[in-house]
């Protein structure tokens, strides 16, 4: 009977693993794989710009504070607390960002555009913020084709990584995208990082892969019985 068991566990195990059609989610691979951007990129914390103009981002496994002075991990804040928070040892690359006072344009987008069927899927993703205080909180919708999400809203400045997971009734449509509907430019500063969307299995497919795990349990009982 344990080995029945066992065998129904694997049965059902592959039910719900669906893979993440996300390219390079967690940015370790760095800019511009498996997604552009209509903000503009900085390459190191040493150009003119550094991350202060709006609608700027850039991907890096240092403190935000080291873009801009006003972020968090530099030595006017808490910076114990931002070290910890931010657990760059664990999160290692993330995308590092100046929100814009235009909220048309795409923070992040797949690209080459994903290829879906129909159906439900299941868009994750971590948020912080990276100024000091929680004045003009990024505010993030996801479009997955057709379908939008209601608005994300980051964590506080004090607060560490958030994770964010909604849930999307894909029809038709070529795009996902990431997009700030927060528009002020005092503020409006956040990282994202560990982007995934899982197609959501139908219940329907479920139930019968349950179905069929039972009938094959009373056959093999009922074997074993006339044996």
């Amino acid at each position: 009977m344990r080995k029945l068991a066992l065998f129904a566990s694997l049965m059902v195990m592959p039910l719900g693993a669906y893979a993440n059609l996300i390219t390079n989610g967690d940015f370790e691979a760095g800019n511009g794989s498996g997604f552009l951007s209509d903000y503009s990129y900085v390459a190191n914390p040493t150009d003119p710009v550094n991350l202060t103009a709006a609608a700027t981002y850039t991907i890096t496994d240092d403190m935000p504070f080291l873009w801009h002075s006003a972020w968090r991990g530099g030595p006017g804040g808490n910076q114990a607390d931002d070290i910890a928070d931010f657990d760059l040892a664990t999160h290692g690359n993330y995308m590092l960002i100046n929100g814009a006072t235009n909220d048309a344009l795409k923070v992040w987008y797949a690209d080459p555009a994903l290829s879906l069927s129909p159906g439900q899927y299941r868009f994750e993703f971590d948020m912080i913020t990276t100024y000091r205080f929680d004045s003009a909180l990024a505010q993030i919708r996801i479009q997955l084709g057709d379908a939008l999400s209601s608005v994300l809203v980051a964590p506080a400045g004090t607060d560490g990584w958030q994770h964010y997971s909604v849930l999307l009734n894909f029809n038709s449509g070529p795009e996902t995208i990431l997009f700030n509907l927060q528009e002020a430019a005092g503020g409006n500063d956040f990282g994202i990082d560990n982007l995934s969307l899982e197609a959501v299995p139908e219940p329907v497919t479920v139930s019968l892969g349950v179905l069929g795990i039972a009938a094959f349990l009373r056959r093999r009982l009922k074997s074993q019985k006339a044996a």
